[in-house]
């Protein structure tokens, strides 16, 4: 979890080294991550879900302008969830 942590803090401002390491935390706890851009949307056409195949939790989803954003609130949800159960 110490790299959604890293996510976390620092700031919203990501890199691609930064989101791979999210990412694989993230597979590494057998769940899913899902981002897109809606282009027929106004408005936050970017979306970020992260899921459970065995349902573990609700699944998070946020909508932004930008994907960092989005992205950093997603795995702060996530994070929370997990430090919750512990």
């Amino acid at each position: 979890m110490d790299q959604i942590k890293n996510v976390i803090n620092n700031n919203g401002l990501l890199d691609d080294g930064l989101i791979l390491q999210a990412f694989d935390q993230v597979a590494a706890n057998g769940d899913i991550v899902i981002f897109k851009n809606d282009g027929l949307r106004a408005n936050n056409k970017i979306t970020v879900v992260i899921t459970s195949p065995i349902e573990k939790f609700i699944a998070i989803r946020y909508d932004d302008v930008t994907l960092s954003v989005a992205l950093a609130k997603a795995l702060k949800e996530y994070f929370e969830f997990f430090a919750k159960q512990a």
